[in-house]
């Protein structure tokens, strides 16, 4: 660390700047131990010392200030005041640290007490942590890592082990980038020969570098098996520990006690040269190994070899050189840059560890996340972290850590659907690091490389860093070869290159100024404007990206709607929603707004569309505000009666079906005085919605058909503010609204005829359309045909990172693999759901929502948890007016109060669902609530009534051509007359499906 300001009565010290250190937290916990340390064997007078430390981790922003003597590095911000606090909360003697620290630090560091401050200028409390103490040997405290796609890498170590077992000492040296997962790979295979052979890992101590031979010393201690806690009674007890080798240790006694001695001597060593001193040693050495060897044979890996002291590579070379003929193998690892010369050995292997391929990565990213997958999040992480084993580790964690993935290891789950990847500050550090030991000019070449993006021209480089073709080269080589960059697949003359980790291009990008950053994406917007497009591309999305962050308003504006459109079309919602906003801010600043109140307004419905798939609906609603207002500004009725329209919708998510009806309304009135019958479509759509929540399914259908003759298959969903094509939109609510009337026949036959519209490139009406027929099957009782139709939905969903329609789906998917008995993937699912659509503010299909989770967990055995569950989903329906959702809601609670006996109250239940069915004349739910009431009366063993109740169902479930409930009734009507069932009942758990992306065992 660095010295940074000293005070009257104490000190303030940085690290990780000027330069970045990937340990800077553990670095400054091992000051802040040492410190109390000295103190403690200090002088009487310095033991009155009353001395206390905070420690705070996080970004600052550090200024030179140059004086006479030199430069003065003064770190400011938030971070430090807090550190500045913490020292003053802290007790005399001891340190605390904060969350952040701890975090970094890992396992490193051992804590102890918990504190929660108040700290003048926060609005919560800080947590704050005791330390109590350093980690014995911390490297080798590391997380344990799965070993995955590493099989040829195992088989080389495989192959040099069975050289070594001929009496052949053989040196394996593996080099590769940090987190590449040189440590996972060595503590696999030395794990798997622990039975074969003696095995000993030891790791070069970066806080040891001026204590020689460290390694070296650690490793004779564990070949003699000596106590590792009593380093002062070595000298005399080397060869006394192990009698059995004192005769043929004899005369190499005087340089083991010397190596293992703290304190060299020269009483008990010659005063010899350090060359002299280091072959004897090196004897010393080979005499143990040849004994240990000649029993067993011997492992040994040496781990980050490129911190160890001069001392022992020498060591290292003379010991391989003299002892080549033992069952010895010896592994070294260091990170690339480190270079020795092992030729004078003859036989030594190279091994350097690539990142992981596709394929492995993508097996490693699933086993972190444990079940909760989507394509979406896997593809992002992947891209980020290019196959480098920790920066998947840590990307994973940050995700866990921010609550966007939770549960316990084994069943995680998707907690947030706006979810956002963030690099971790571990991974920060260590990437900065790397950077930090670049000459000057390759790292500012760096820099302005990040500036142009993961991929980019080198002459497009050449231009914004200002270097001529010569020096370009040579310093685009010097990155190559780090490892920092690499030349782009299919490159052309002159070359593209792209940044080996989409990490080491954030990290540089962010080590720049805000003045330095904006100045180069000004240079480069103009290079790329005035270069003729690489290829054929049109760089539309890299001159909006260039001309906003730049600050050229009025350059930006044009082409970052263009760019959000371009994303849009892809279906690439996150990168749309970045353009436009950026659209909508550039037109703000370009001081254009006031005569250009169309664009203003057209802009931000291109980015509704754009916040709708991510359930952004806050952003939705403040954005509809905004346009409400420009509307009335513009004075156009026709943007009056789209914006009202929308506002429906709106109404329809956030609020419930009643306020939306309202809406609608007013906007279909507006519509009578418009020109355009098409104006209808969206409010139309909207209103359906709501009448379909309240439990209108006739009218749903009526309102539906008469936009019918309107539509057509080539209409795109964007022309109506829609997210997909009208005519599918529609088709949805129609064939759904007539399954619930158990017109199942005119149901099926509208899914099918809109499942021929659409395929799985177009992700929005591939969901529609299967989930249509999953819900129509499922309400039908066919439950295994609506459940593949359900996952085939909620996997393009995933994929294509479409995250409202999650509830619906989730939903139904996960009550309908509960029916086929793979509950805890069920309940999983369907908890998934609700989560989502109360975090983001969903209130429209809640109910239904609680009411399928209910069932789910009356499956899997919960009826406590059910029960609340059945009793929210009442409560919502009934506050909302929802008359479908209500009926279907009263009789799960009725089936969750079952088994505690409390038959009156669950009578009391279907005879109200039965009664709102009867009043909206929905049929099934008639039917079901017969049933259901049949049920209750067999448990209290009134069996007459529970056979007419049955029966009375058994005709309406005919009626309806519901197969599958009919069935049911027949055997809980023979089960009241003591007949045996004639089949197994549809609902006995059977296995389905096993995709391990779902969370399924």
């Amino acid at each position: 660390g660095v010295v940074c300001r000293t005070l009257g009565d104490g000190l303030m010290a940085m690290f990780g700047a000027p330069r970045a250190q990937e340990d800077h937290a553990l670095r400054a916990c091992h000051s802040a131990m040492r410190i109390h340390a000295r103190l403690l064997v200090a002088s009487h007078q310095l033991r009155r010392l009353k001395v206390r430390i905070g420690i705070n981790s996080g970004e600052v922003t550090v200024c030179e200030i140059p004086n006479d003597f030199g430069v003065v590095f003064e770190p400011v911000g938030a971070v430090v005041g807090i550190a500045s606090r913490l020292q003053n909360h802290a007790a005399h003697g001891t340190t605390l640290v904060t969350a952040a620290t701890r975090r970094l630090a890992g396992d490193g560091i051992e804590t102890g007490s918990v504190r929660s401050l108040r700290i003048k200028g926060l609005d919560a409390p800080l947590q704050a942590f005791v330390l109590s103490g350093i980690a014995a040997r911390q490297d080798q405290r590391r997380r344990a890592m799965a070993v995955v796609g590493r099989e040829r890498e195992l088989t080389v170590l495989d192959v040099v082990f069975q050289d070594s077992l001929r009496s052949r000492t053989t040196l394996l040296a593996i080099s590769g980038d940090a987190g590449i997962g040189k440590t996972t790979l060595v503590g696999s295979f030395v794990t798997s020969k622990q039975k074969s052979a003696q095995c000993i890992v030891v790791a070069s101590e970066k806080y040891d570098l001026a204590v020689p031979f460290q390694p070296i010393r650690e490793l004779l201690s564990k070949l003699l098996k000596l106590d590792q806690g009593h380093a002062r009674g070595r000298r005399s007890a080397t060869v006394s520990h192990r009698p059995e080798l004192a005769s043929e240790l004899k005369a190499h006694e005087v340089a083991l006690n010397e190596l293992l001695s703290h304190e060299p001597s020269s009483k008990t060593f010659p005063d010899l040269n350090p060359q002299r001193r280091r072959v004897l040693i090196a004897d010393a050495i080979k005499a143990v190994l040849a004994i240990v060897s000649a029993q067993k044979p011997v492992i040994i890996a040496i781990e980050d070899l490129q911190r160890a002291d001069t001392a022992t590579i020498s060591l290292l070379d003379l010991l391989t050189q003299s002892a080549a003929d033992l069952r010895l193998l010896l592994i070294v690892t260091f990170r690339p840059g480190f270079a020795y010369d092992w030729g004078a050995l003859h036989k030594v292997r190279h091994l350097r560890l690539e990142p992981l391929d596709g394929a492995a990565a993508l097996t490693l990213v699933r086993h972190l996340l444990q079940g909760a997958v989507g394509s979406a999040l896997e593809k992002q992480v992947l891209a980020r972290t290019a196959g480098n084993p920790l920066f998947l580790h840590e990307v994973v964690r940050g995700l866990i850590d921010s609550g966007a993935v939770g549960g316990p290891p084994g069943n995680r789950v998707l907690l947030d659907e706006n979810w956002d990847i963030r690099t971790p500050p571990s991974i920060v550090g260590t990437i900065a690091d790397r950077l930090d030991r670049l000459p000057p000019q390759a790292k500012s070449l760096l820099a302005a490389a990040s500036v142009l993006g993961d991929q980019f021209d080198s002459n497009i480089l050449q231009k914004v860093s200002g270097l001529t073709v010569a020096d370009l080269q040579k310093h685009l080589s010097l990155l190559e070869a780090a490892g920092f960059v690499i030349e782009a697949a299919g490159s052309l003359d002159p070359p593209s290159f792209r940044f080996a980790h989409g990490l080491f291009q954030e990290t540089s990008y962010g080590s720049l100024l805000k003045r330095h950053r904006q100045r180069l994406h000004e240079v480069a917007f103009q290079a790329l404007r005035d270069s003729p497009p690489a290829r054929g591309d049109s760089p539309v999305e890299k001159l909006a990206h260039h001309a906003f962050n730049g600050a050229l308003w009025s350059e930006a504006f044009p082409y970052c709607w263009e760019a959000g459109r371009r994303a849009a079309s892809r279906l690439a919602h996150r990168e749309a929603a970045t353009h436009l906003e950026n659209a909508a801010a550039a037109l703000a600043r370009s001081g254009l707004q006031g005569s250009r109140l169309e664009d203003a307004i057209r802009v931000r419905l291109d980015l509704r569309l754009a916040y709708l798939p991510l359930l952004r609906l806050k952003k939705v609603s403040a954005l509809l505000a905004e346009v409400h207002v420009l509307a009335k500004q513009l004075g156009r009725p026709d943007y009056i009666l789209r914006i009202t329209g929308l506002l429906a919708g709106q109404a329809y998510l956030t609020r419930g079906p009643a306020p939306c009806r309202t809406l609608c309304q007013q906007a279909l009135h507006l519509q009578g005085e418009a020109s355009d019958p098409q104006a209808k479509v969206a409010p139309s759509i909207f209103l359906a919605q709501a009448q379909y929540g309240l439990g209108h399914y006739r009218e749903t259908i009526s309102t539906l058909q008469c936009i019918m003759p309107l539509l057509n298959e080539s209409q795109s969903g964007a022309a109506f503010d829609l997210p997909g094509r009208p005519i599918i939109i529609t088709s949805y609510w129609i064939a759904i609204s007539h399954a619930e009337l158990g017109q199942f026949a005119k149901a099926l036959a509208m899914a099918n005829s809109i499942i021929t519209m659409s395929d799985r490139t177009q992700p929005f009406d591939y969901i529609y359309v299967h989930t249509a027929m999953g819900f129509v099957l499922s309400l039908q009782g066919n439950y295994q045909a609506a459940l593949e139709h359900s996952l085939k939905a909620l996997q393009v969903a995933d994929e294509a990172d479409i995250s409202f329609i999650i509830p619906v789906l989730a939903s139904q998917a996960g009550w309908l693999l509960a029916t086929q008995g793979q509950v805890r993937a069920g309940v999983a699912l369907a908890r998934r759901a609700v989560r989502a659509s109360e975090k983001i503010g969903v209130y429209a299909g809640r109910s239904r929502w609680c009411a399928r989770l209910s069932e789910a967990l009356l499956l899997s055995g919960h009826p406590r948890e059910a029960l609340r569950k059945a009793e929210t989903a009442v409560q919502i329906a009934a506050q909302a007016g929802e008359a479908g959702y209500l009926s279907s809601a009263l009789r799960l609670r009725a089936r969750a109060r079952l088994p505690s006996g409390a038959f009156g109250a669950c009578l009391n239940d279907v005879e109200e669902a039965h009664l709102i069915a009867r009043k909206f004349a929905i049929g099934p739910a008639i039917a079901k609530s017969q049933f259901d009431r049949g049920t209750i009366l067999a448990r209290m063993d009134r069996l007459p009534e529970a056979r007419e109740a049955y029966r009375k169902a058994a005709r309406r479930f005919r009626r309806y051509q519901m197969t599958s409930w009919l069935r049911r009734c027949d055997e809980a009507a023979a089960t009241c007359t003591g007949e045996a069932p004639a089949s197994p009942h549809p609902l006995v758990p059977r296995p389905l499906l096993a995709d391990p992306r779902y969370g399924n065992p």
